[in-house]
């Protein structure tokens, strides 16, 4: 299971899911959106669970542009839904009642398997051919390590993007700030390891720190 969802993108950097669609999948859309009692985000006709729209995953909304987090189902065609909160745990904050909307709902999922998959390898945490293999379960600090692999999923959407587009300036200047913001991350984050399944952090890891052997 991924460490990280969409939703942790979004509080990062909500705009890729609006400038940086051609580099998501597209999990389902379309206009007829309608938003009730604050909360609950309807489209009728709408298979939300066939799709497996679920906590975690961004709605876009075109007008008025509106970047919502999905906070859980509710029914077939209905998911809860808040404007971005700072924490997955703090009250979902209400919304606008409306109708007619046009919505889109994309996941970064592929890339960021790619991140994960790059900083635990970095990290020599799982299928490393040991016997002792530990997975991202030993790490006791995972919210340090999620923002980095958010800022290495954000940085590579958006080089991405721009890759696609050249002439937009803005894609090109807000990929170089999440490369650099990445590469910092990259060799500040202490990742503390749980060897022994207690718990507790018995090792620290760092990813620019490489370790020499003597044969």
């Amino acid at each position: 299971m991924a460490m990280i969802t969409d939703r942790d993108l979004a509080i990062v950097e909500p705009s890729i899911f609006i400038d940086a669609g051609s580099q998501a999948t597209l999990l389902y859309g379309a206009s007829n959106g309608a938003i009730a009692t604050n909360t609950r985000f309807t489209s009728v006709g709408s298979d939300f669970a066939g799709k497996g729209i679920d906590l975690g995953h961004i709605i876009t909304v075109d007008t008025p542009s509106q970047v919502l987090e999905v906070t859980g189902p509710q029914s077939t065609d209905t998911v809860l839904v808040s404007r971005l909160r700072v924490d997955s745990t703090d009250p979902a904050i209400t919304l606008d009642n409306a109708t007619g909307l046009t919505f889109s709902i994309y996941t970064f999922e592929r890339a960021i398997d790619r991140a994960e998959s790059w900083v635990l390898g970095a990290l020599g945490i799982g299928d490393t051919g040991s016997p002792d293999d530990l997975d991202e379960t030993a790490i006791t600090n995972p919210q340090d390590v999620g923002r980095l692999i958010a800022l290495r999923t954000i940085a590579r959407v958006l080089a991405s993007a721009s890759a696609l587009d050249p002439t937009s300036d803005s894609l090109t200047q807000r990929a170089a700030v999440y490369a650099a913001r990445a590469e910092e991350a990259t060799h500040q984050t202490v990742v503390r390891i749980d060897l022994d399944g207690d718990g507790l952090p018995e090792a620290t890891r760092r990813i620019d720190v490489l370790a020499l052997v003597r044969d």
